[in-house]
């Protein structure tokens, strides 16, 4: 059946219009404040905000002041979840098995949309969805994610929302198109959770082999302890390399970087979206991506994607800031200045003009 619950009082601020919001995903869901034009907050912990702490009126008020807003899915909302599909197809051949999902609320970006469901009962972690010949199908987004629903698009164009309301449902009536791979059906039992170290460290781990050790020349099959091993000294030689080319830099991703952004699982994509225009404003264009970078090595172990691929997309996210930066974010007079500046100045003015928000 549906999920209606009542409406507070008007909360309409800056043409944000939060009972609108409220009246379509519910009164107990939790609204994220995300920079305008982006995917991703910008504020550490965003996946620990409360129900109770997201409706109190500083928090209202900024969630109607940075032009984007999403939703934290999950528990933290009462088992709202969304399904991202990347292409329209995906989402018409599900619907063809869901029919009764048609009148839920869907949100659209620029590419695909989010079909939103308020689950009751259990549900599988976040999780990407693909097809058996490795196409990307989309992401099953639960606790510790969040999707935008309101405000400007990376790409230009406005968020949509259609729908009255998310229908609930039992996550075991919803029904997959054949050939989807789905995680949660093949899951296996999770690692020994590891603590992972912080970004300065300056000793190797202890020698994982136990004194007296013989060894052959035939290779040892992987095992979680290997693997975390690998990962630990991964991001010791990371951390070495960043401090080595990059001394100067440190100070800024401790400051810049680490209290602001967190990584999780299917987040990097997010995370790109969300930093490199922020740091394009607050440092400077030439250390964006060493910053972005330093950022995916130490947290390789949670991300699916190649080293490559992000580096690639932070340069390509770069250069979109840099074009649209002008016409996106300056008025005419500000654009007047600004056109007279070097590089070195452009980067001072954006600094400064960004110091008070």
């Amino acid at each position: 059946m549906e999920n209606r619950r009542q409406s507070p009082p008007a909360r309409q601020v800056k043409g944000v219009d939060l009972d609108h919001l409220y009246r379509i995903f519910g009164e107990d869901t939790v609204f994220l404040p995300i920079p305008k034009g982006t995917k991703a907050p910008r504020f550490k912990g965003w996946q620990n905000v409360t129900l109770e702490k997201s409706r109190s009126a500083a928090y209202q008020k900024r969630l109607t002041a940075e032009g984007n807003i999403g939703v934290l899915v999950g528990k933290p909302s009462s088992g709202l979840c969304s399904i991202d599909f990347d292409d329209e197809r995906y989402f018409l051949d599900f619907l063809k098995l869901n029919p009764g999902l048609k009148k839920s609320t869907t949100t659209k970006g620029q590419r695909g949309c989010n079909l939103w469901v308020r689950i009751t009962g259990d549900y599988p972690a976040l999780a990407k969805i693909t097809t058996a010949a490795k196409e990307a199908v989309g992401e099953w987004r639960a606790d510790g994610g969040q999707t935008v629903v309101h405000g400007i698009h990376p790409e230009g164009n406005s968020y949509t929302i259609s729908g009255a309301h998310p229908v609930e449902i039992p996550f075991s009536d919803i029904k997959w198109p054949k050939g989807w791979v789905l995680p949660w059906e093949n899951a296996e039992p999770p690692e020994t959770p590891l603590d992972l170290p912080p970004a300065k460290v300056s000793e190797p781990p202890a020698n994982p082999h136990p004194p007296n050790t013989s060894y052959t020349s035939t290779p040892l099959h992987p095992t979680p302890l290997h693997n975390r091993v690998r990962y630990v000294k991964g991001v010791i030689e990371a951390d070495s390399r960043f401090r080595c080319d990059h001394a100067g830099l440190v100070e800024l991703y401790g400051r810049f970087v680490e209290p602001v952004f967190q990584a999780f699982p299917h987040s990097r994509n997010g995370f790109i979206q969300g930093a490199v225009p922020f740091l394009y404003e607050v440092v400077g264009p030439s250390v964006v991506v060493p910053l972005v970078m330093y950022f995916y090595d130490t947290n390789c172990r949670i991300f699916d994607d190649p080293r490559e691929q992000h580096e690639q997309e932070a340069i390509s996210m770069l250069k979109k800031v840099e074009t649209e930066f002008e016409e996106r974010h300056l008025s005419e007079e500000e654009r007047g200045v600004y056109e007279l500046l070097d590089d070195r100045h452009k980067t001072g003015f954006r600094i400064m003009r960004g110091l008070p928000q």
